[in-house]
């Protein structure tokens, strides 16, 4: 019997030490894909601030054209600091169509404020 209990035991220990090898590689197999996860994370991050990056960059480089552009720099000085080149004349118009257009709107908002609220929602309501 004591062959038996001793070829038992031989047998237990290699089996536990099989099962602590995998668990071991189990955990170092998670650990690198756990660090695999993280540096893909980082990477799809910062992919995307490569692009807004870029973008920005792409924007700034319109703008210098722009602010490089003699016609532009020209037309804000005009309209910024009202410059103006030999021989012109500034000229300001006053009460042209805009201020009948606000006549219309103040006379039909007067003639609405006399109405009731009441009747206001009459004809919103039932459009009469």
């Amino acid at each position: 019997m004591s062959r038996r209990t001793a070829k038992g035991r031989k047998t237990m220990i290699v089996a536990l030490a099989l099962v602590a090898i995998a668990g071991v590689l189990v955990y170092k197999v998670g650990r690198v894909s756990y660090e695999k996860y993280q540096i893909t994370k980082h990477i799809s991050t910062i992919d995307g601030e490569l692009k807004a990056l870029s973008a920005k960059s792409d924007d700034l480089h319109v703008l210098i054209k722009r602010l490089n552009d003699d016609a532009y720099v020209e037309k804000e000085a005009r309209k910024k600091l009202n410059l103006q080149k030999e021989g012109e004349k500034a000229v300001i118009i006053v009460g042209g169509r805009d201020t009948t257009i606000q006549k219309k709107e103040s006379a039909q908002s007067a003639a609405e404020s006399k109405e009731s609220n009441p009747r206001k929602w009459f004809r919103a309501l039932f459009g009469k």
